[in-house]
């Protein structure tokens, strides 16, 4: 369904005219619009299919591939796994080899990964001293996918696309948060969920050393698994404080915060009309990420499982 050019011209008028001029013709306004004659037995489906939206056939393909962090060292999650993994040891490496390959069905033009904007200086030195043969490879994901996925691309390097906002201001005297939740009555709310989502955690940790590599990063980007993240998002800290300072919210805001300004990092890439930009970051950061491209006319959104999956063959055609 497409607007009258009399409903269009109005609303143009409306836009333009001065409040005062507004008010006093408003009858004036109502005549018109029913005069338009808009049919009133529009349906739903009539009313939706009219919706005006960006229709944009150049977006950009975008897979964001949520991963673990490969070296222990190098994790500053909140919750860090025990089942750790040899990246680097020869099966780990054959499993490695694979993903790659699979990767590279993506057809890549940029890589995106989660390191800091402001490191992307000494990332483009360090990956030219591997592409030179000077460097060897350390055990970050960065490296072990990105760089290698890149230098088989001929890709210039990766993308650094992460930031840390400033923390929220919380009260100086907030010293016990529990006691503050046990005070107002919110400790139990805080907890309930402590336990199942303690052992969500356990559970999905403990597979990284059960399945293959390709397996397992097909499992944490399956989407059940990624609104189970959410669910972690969503439960325990963000009901402290509310009504009174919101500190658990605001707290939780600050992950919306963060992966905003991610996705912000991300579009500033997306300058060629055929680019495919794969995105690999911590897994706890994907549902979010792709809620916001897929919401954006820019991007299309490329289901992880679609690449490296068995069928994702069909990806290079």
């Amino acid at each position: 369904m497409h607007l009258r050019p009399t409903i269009v011209l109005l609303l143009a008028l409306c836009a333009s005219m001065p409040l005062r001029a507004q008010d006093a013709s408003r009858a004036e306004q109502a005549a018109l619009l029913a005069s338009a004659a808009i049919p009133r037995h529009e349906t739903l489906r009539h009313a939706l299919d009219g919706l005006p939206v960006p229709d944009r056939e150049d977006r950009t393909e975008i897979m964001i591939l949520g991963a673990f962090h490969f070296s222990h060292a190098d994790n500053v999650s909140d919750v860090k796994g025990e089942d750790h993994l040899d990246i680097e040891s020869e099966a780990r490496q054959a499993e490695l080899r694979v993903v790659i390959d699979r990767l590279k069905r993506f057809k890549p033009t940029r890589i995106a990964v989660e390191m800091m904007v402001a490191d992307q200086a000494r990332q483009d030195a360090l990956f030219k001293a591997y592409a030179a043969g000077t460097w060897a490879l350390g055990r970050n994901e960065t490296y072990q996918l990105g760089f290698r996925l890149a230098r088989e691309l001929g890709i210039d390097g990766v993308s650094c696309v992460d930031t840390r906002p400033p923390q929220i201001e919380v009260d100086g005297t907030m010293q016990d948060w529990e006691a503050y939740a046990r005070d107002r009555g919110e400790l139990a709310r805080w907890q309930a969920y402590n336990e199942p989502n303690r052992q969500a955690n356990a559970y999905i940790d403990a597979l990284k050393s059960r399945m293959t590599l390709g397996e397992y990063l097909r499992f944490i980007n399956d989407g059940r698994t990624k609104r189970r993240f959410k669910q972690f998002f969503v439960t325990g800290l963000v009901d402290v404080g509310v009504g009174d300072t919101y500190l658990g919210a605001d707290l939780t805001g600050y992950g919306y915060r963060r992966n905003t300004r991610i996705f912000s990092n991300i579009k500033s890439l997306a300058a060629d009309k055929d680019g495919r930009i794969p995105v690999i970051y911590g897994a706890s950061h994907a549902w979010v990420l792709e809620e916001l491209f897929d919401a954006s006319p820019e991007f299309r959104v490329i289901d992880v499982d679609t690449v490296l999956g068995d069928e994702g063959a069909a990806v290079a055609n």
